[in-house]
Formats: structure tokens, C-alpha cells, sequence
């Protein structure tokens, strides 16, 4: 249970930095892949129109100051933004879990 809630506030900061840092707005099916999977895909198409600013945040913020990453999937042209935890003391990253 309490790795739910902390699974719960690290995508309700997940949303919060996509809409605030790049003004995407996860629709409640992405929420819920994030819940699920611990990640959601997205196609080119749509996240395009805020993969500069995505970058740029990623860019400028350290990855042990933040709870997510964005992957290119060359094979099949779609983007991942998945759960990457990263600190002196630990890693974990959902990019590589099976669904």
C-alpha cells in the first residue's frame, strides 16, 4: 500500500511537470498507462507539439532532482515517458519492465 501512494505522487508530479514545464496534459487514458505500467507511449505525432520543451526541461534538470525520463524508440517512431528514479543510493527505471 505504501508503495502505491508513492507510485500515486510520482505520477501526480509527472503530470504536474509535463503541464507546467511543456503545457502537456495527460489525457486519463495516458494516467492511467502511467498507473498501470509505470509509463505510456506516445506516437509522434502526439507529443511533438511539446518535445522541445520536454527536452529543454530534461536538459536543465538534474535526473536525481526528477521522477521521470522520455525515451525515442527508433524501431516503430514513438516516444516513452517512463518512471526513472535516480540518486546516490538508488536506480530504478520502469523503461525496460514488461507489460
Amino acid at each position: 500500500m505504501t508503495l502505491d501512494i508513492k507510485f500515486n505522487k510520482i505520477i501526480e508530479e509527472i503530470e504536474e511537470d509535463l503541464e507546467t514545464q511543456a503545457g502537456f496534459v495527460l489525457n486519463d487514458t495516458q494516467i492511467k498507462s502511467l498507473s498501470v505500467n509505470h509509463r505510456v507511449v506516445f506516437t509522434d505525432s502526439e507529443i511533438q507539439p511539446y518535445l522541445k520543451d520536454i527536452i529543454k526541461f530534461l536538459a536543465i534538470t538534474s535526473p536525481s532532482e526528477r521522477v521521470w525520463d522520455c525515451y525515442k524508440i527508433l524501431s516503430d517512431n514513438t516516444c516513452v515517458i517512463a518512471i526513472h528514479l535516480e540518486s546516490p543510493y538508488i536506480y530504478f527505471s520502469t523503461i525496460g519492465l514488461n507489460e
